[in-house]
């Protein structure tokens, strides 16, 4: 009887289903260790020619970099949330909208 032969089974997880992310240089070691639990694998492209769905940075995202986005792609910060976030911001806006 000849020995039967396993059959090649083709990767059922394609590289365009595998969720992606650009992490910034200080991303807190938690926040990577979910990301990698969650499945996500981390691209370096300073072209953003790969696509990713999560990009996760420390610092301030130029606008360049918030314009740019597609709809699917997700950004842990908001423009301009240093308006609302940050005392002494918040108090003056605040003032300005009082008068």
């Amino acid at each position: 009887m000849p020995a039967s032969k396993e059959p090649e089974v083709a990767c059922l997880i394609s590289t365009e289903s595998v969720p992606k992310c650009k992490l910034g240089d200080r991303t807190p070691f938690s926040v990577r260790q979910v990301l990698y639990d969650l499945g996500f694998i981390e691209v370096e492209d300073p072209d953003d020619e790969i696509k990713w769905q999560l990009m996760w940075k420390t610092g301030h995202f130029k606008v360049s970099e918030w314009s740019k986005r597609q709809p699917y792609q997700r950004i842990n910060h908001l423009p301009k949330t240093s308006q609302i976030t940050k005392k002494d911001h918040l108090v003056r806006n605040h003032r300005v909208m009082l008068t």
